[in-house]
């Protein structure tokens, strides 16, 4: 364009719709969306289609661009959707000569799962001094989730007493336990049911697809930690001489 007017040519009559898909609770491309508007689809590049050429990654790569020229004028209704998310729809207005952007960030509707935790299932044992961390796959409704978490001995008891952290965009929580963890016990973590992700999505507790079910996992705490540490080395040793700068 800069080019046809600095030689005083008139610009092509194009009108340009354009706009990148993203998810929208990471902020990542998403590929294979697919976005309809006036008539006319375009799916965003996947792994089979382009990215395969160049890693090995299937998640490596993303890219949620598309770009359609010559659209007709006027105001059109933009439907994207894609696998595993909630579609997403809105208006755009087509203008000769002009690009005109339509960006939509698209939220999963794929149950979060416990993506990993600390402690592990069965791996044993468990200091009493430790917090307890959960690592999710999605955001999480804060309040929600800390009013379906406990940590509790799995013969009966009072649930542990704490505090909350929450980092990686809600994606990550830390417990930290007001007071130690009985020694030599066996404990249940449990978040239920009623947990949930930002978008709403019920917690899918088993890992089998559907939201709804409680994630529980049993570990066993260690022996209490009665000896202090002390210093077995030092360098420089105490009153020596000739030491390097």
């Amino acid at each position: 364009w800069a080019i046809l007017e600095y030689n005083g040519l008139a610009r092509t009559p194009d009108r340009i719709a354009t706009g990148i898909i993203t998810d929208g609770e990471s902020d990542i491309p998403v590929n294979g969306a697919t976005v309809e508007i006036a008539g006319r689809s375009y799916t965003t590049d996947t792994y089979a289609s382009l990215f395969n050429q160049y890693s090995s990654d299937p998640d490596q790569l993303h890219n949620g661009f598309y770009y359609f020229p010559d659209m007709p004028a006027g105001t059109h209704t933009v439907t994207v959707t894609a696998p595993g998310y909630r579609s997403a729809t809105g208006q755009i207005m087509t203008l000769e000569g002009e690009f005109s952007f339509f960006d939509a960030d698209l939220i999963s509707n794929v149950p979060p799962v416990v993506e990993s935790s600390t402690p592990e299932a069965d791996v044993d044992p468990f200091r009493i001094t430790d917090n307890v961390e959960i690592l999710f796959s999605r955001p999480m409704d804060r309040a929600a989730t800390e009013a379906a978490f406990t940590v509790a001995p799995a013969s009966g008891g009072d649930a542990a007493a704490g505090s909350f952290v929450w980092t990686e965009r809600d994606t990550r929580v830390v417990f930290r336990p007001t007071d130690d963890l009985i020694a030599e016990t066996a404990y249940t973590l449990t978040i239920a049911a009623s947990a949930e992700g930002r978008a709403g999505d019920a917690i899918d507790g088993d890992g089998d697809g559907t939201g709804g079910d409680d994630f529980s996992i049993a570990f066993t705490t260690g022996f209490p930690d009665t000896q202090p540490p002390e210093i077995i080395a030092v360098y420089p040793s105490n009153n020596s001489s000739g030491i390097e700068r």
